[in-house]
Formats: C-alpha cells, structure tokens, sequence
C-alpha cells in the first residue's frame, strides 16, 4: 500500500507529458481553485440464498478451493484429507462498481489566450458494493451448522466491505496529489478538448489501479478468515 500511490504517478504522469505541445508547472501557479473530490461508498442490501446444495457451491467455488488448498497443504489437518472429502458449504461473492462523474474546465495560461491550462473543477465516484452469501441447502435455516456457516460467510462480507471503504478513503486521498501532477501543463487553445479527453482516461486509469487494488486487497484479509483452523472448527462446532 505504501508504494501504490508513487506507483500511479509514475504511470500516470509520464505518459502526459511525452505528448504534451508545452511543458512547465506554470499550470500549477495559475490555479485559482481547489479541486474537489468525492468519494460515495455505497454498501448494497445483502442477498441470502439457501436454495443451492453443496455441490453447486462446490462447482462455483472450484477455483478459490483449489487456490487454498495449495496454500494450506502443509497444514496437518489439511493434508490429510483427499479433494473429494472438500464440499463448499458456504459461499460469498462480492461484487464492486465504480461509476466516475467528472468536471474539467480550461482557463487561459498567458493573456493573449494563445495557451490553456486544463484543470479538474471536481470528480464524484460513487462506489457499490454488494454480498450474494450462500448456504448450502443441507443445512436447514435455524439450524446449529446453518448459523455456523452463516456467520462465517457474514465475516467475509464484513472484511470485502472493510477493505473497500479502506480503500475509497485512500483513494479520496490521493487523488489531490494526483490531479495537481495531471495538471502540470499548458496547451494550445486548439489541444483543449484533447487534453480534457486524456485528463479524464488518466482519472479513470487511476481509479482502475485501485479498483485492482481492492481486489488483491480483499484476496489478502479474507484468507485471515479461511484458515484451517476455521475450517475445522466448523467441521466439528455442530457434533
């Protein structure tokens, strides 16, 4: 995390300015603004589903399992249990949207108005977050490993919605500092509405890295929720 955001200047910035007709940080002087930045976390309805049996979940989770599995080989209790003994009781999958709003606005870099400074006025990202959690229909509602496994799939929505307003906190963050490197340069009049259409693609390719970032992040802390531990504590909770 600490890296990321040196990271997306580096990629960011670089590619600006190979193209740019003038270069210089005059822009940055001439700002008579703040830009204003707005991050919406929105954290959608849970939807609860016990109409699937193990082995869908099993089948929709394949991939996850096997990764785990791989992880956790060594562990004792792991390793001594075959593939066709793991059937998915419990399953969460999340999903996140981004949908990005932004402003820009040109204002003349000398007073002869034959060059301009593209700036941000304001960007709104609103981001959605929502949980489908499973529980294989085995297992009847109210009973003792249906609340087991439900409250363990729950902590994983816990940790997805976490990681994501960690995450949109750091972005509400960095972004100021991003803009203002984005900002760095004048154009000629006639780039104006080029420069605005390269402003937003690299506003948007900046949020995407974090997007990604979320992703692995969500990956790292729900891994602390499925250890083998975990697993075999629900495997013996209910005798």
């Amino acid at each position: 995390m600490p890296h990321l955001f040196l990271f997306l200047l580096a990629l960011l910035f670089l590619p600006i300015h190979a193209n740019a007709q003038n270069s210089g940080a005059g822009c940055a002087k001439h700002k008579d603004f703040r830009s204003r930045v707005v991050f919406n976390v929105n954290i959608g309805t849970t939807r609860y589903d016990n109409r699937r049996n193990s082995r869908y979940l099993t089948h929709k989770g394949r991939e996850s399992l096997k990764s785990w599995r791989r992880t956790n080989e060594k562990n004792v209790w792991v390793s001594g249990t075959d593939d066709d003994a793991w059937h998915t009781q419990g399953l969460t999958r999340g999903a996140v949207k981004m949908r990005t709003h932004t402003n820009l606005v040109g204002k003349p870099y000398d007073k002869y108005g034959i060059y301009f400074c593209p700036y941000v006025r304001q960007i709104v990202v609103d981001i959605d977050y929502a949980s489908e959690i499973y529980v294989a229909n085995e297992h009847k509602q109210g009973s003792c490993l249906y609340n087991e496994i439900l409250a363990h799939e729950e902590r994983h929505h816990d940790t997805n919605v976490t990681v994501v307003k960690t995450l949109a906190k750091r972005m509400e963050a960095d972004m100021p500092k991003i803009i203002n490197m984005m900002e760095g340069q004048y154009i000629s009049r006639s780039h104006i509405d080029k420069s605005f259409d390269k402003l937003k693609q690299s506003v948007s390719d900046a949020l995407d890295i974090y997007l990604e970032e979320i992703s692995l992040r969500r990956d790292e802390f729900n891994a602390h929720v499925d250890t083998p531990e975990e697993y075999k504590r629900l495997s013996e909770v209910c005798q």
